[in-house]
């Protein structure tokens, strides 16, 4: 269980440094591509770790 809480707290700084940069105005179109292609991966990886936990909880409820 412990490598899913460390795997979300990345996505979560990832998460949280794409958020911080878009609160600053004046970027560059280069900053601001880099930030939207962050943002899309932690959605995508939020999708994987979700359906990566409810397989493990699956697992540990109903396998047993």
């Amino acid at each position: 269980m412990r490598k899913w809480l460390y795997f979300l707290l990345i996505i979560a700084v990832a998460f949280a440094l794409s958020q911080l940069g878009k609160k600053r105005g004046g970027r560059s179109s280069l900053l601001k591509n880099i930030s939207e292609t962050i943002g899309i991966i932690v959605w995508v990886l939020i999708i994987v770790y979700t359906l990566g936990f409810m397989y493990w909880l699956y697992t540990e409820i109903f396998k047993r």
